[in-house]
């Protein structure tokens, strides 16, 4: 049985907070992923050095161990470098409205509001303008709007990632012999062919 703090997901999960942290310190690929990479595995590392200490059974341990350093560099590290450099490209252009996310392009929205919204002020007593004068105050805030959306999708995918990493975490669990997970093995006289009973072969 693998502690729960030291299952795949539970690992990303803190090695996301940690790599969060230094995401937009850096500006080139390239170097992003050098720093990554020599975070992940410092962290990794770290997560064995501590499950060693803790997990009497030498096969149980082993299984884990190269499990979180196999899927850590390999599966999850190429799928956060992809999405937090875009993250970052993203925040740097202000999620798409340049300049506009910027304080002098909001000062110019407010400007463009101002003058747009005078000769509406006259028509306000018709109804059918009212979407058109709220949605006209409403422009200075698209840029929040936009960046509040990306930020959220950025999470999600972030959440996506451990969401795989815990399935595949529970798929090596589910295939690990039943000497690994210290419960009693099938039958001698069983049948070959006939299927284990629901649960056997799991914790």
């Amino acid at each position: 049985m693998v502690p729960s703090d030291y299952r795949l997901d539970e690992v990303v999960a803190r090695l996301i907070s940690r790599l969060e942290g230094a995401r937009r310190t850096f500006v080139a690929r390239d170097e992003a992923k050098a720093a990554f990479e020599r975070i992940a595995k410092e962290h990794v590392a770290s997560a064995v050095s501590e499950y060693r200490e803790m997990m009497p059974d030498e096969r149980d341990r082993q299984r884990q161990e190269v499990l979180l350093q196999t899927e850590v560099i390999d599966t999850f590290l190429p799928r956060y470098l992809r999405i937090s450099v875009a993250m970052n490209d993203s925040e740097r252009g202000h999620f798409g409205v340049g300049k506009l996310g910027e304080p002098v392009g909001r000062a110019l929205l407010v400007g463009i509001v101002l003058v747009l919204l005078f000769p509406l002020i006259r028509l306000a007593a018709i109804p059918y303008m009212w979407p058109v004068i709220i949605t006209l105050l409403s422009v200075p805030a698209w840029p929040d709007f936009i960046a509040a959306w990306s930020r959220r999708r950025y999470l999600g995918q972030l959440q996506g990632i451990i969401d795989d990493m815990q399935r595949i975490q529970q798929q090596a669990t589910a295939y690990l012999p039943p000497e690994a997970l210290d419960v009693e093995a099938p039958s001698a006289h069983r049948s070959h062919t006939q299927p284990p009973k629901e649960g056997e072969w799991r914790n």
